[in-house]
């Protein structure tokens, strides 16, 4: 995939797009390091879902606006 939605990232091989995902990814990365420093699993998914709340919080404040364009 692109940069975005409508850019299908064609001119990326599918090779380079799989290792970005399955050994660069920063998020990934970041929770496999947070594991490896023994934080507890609990500890690491309570901070993903605070911030896919958020996310989604902001997410549905601009709700309108976008509808309204």
């Amino acid at each position: 995939s692109g940069h975005s939605r409508a850019d299908p990232g064609k001119y990326r091989p599918d090779e380079e797009v799989k290792d970005w995902l399955e050994n660069k990814d920063p998020i990934t990365n970041y929770r496999k390091r947070l594991l490896d420093y023994n934080i507890d699993e609990k500890v690491i998914s309570d901070i993903e879902n605070k911030i896919k709340q958020e996310v989604l919080q902001q997410e549905i404040k601009i709700l309108p606006d976008i509808l309204c364009q």
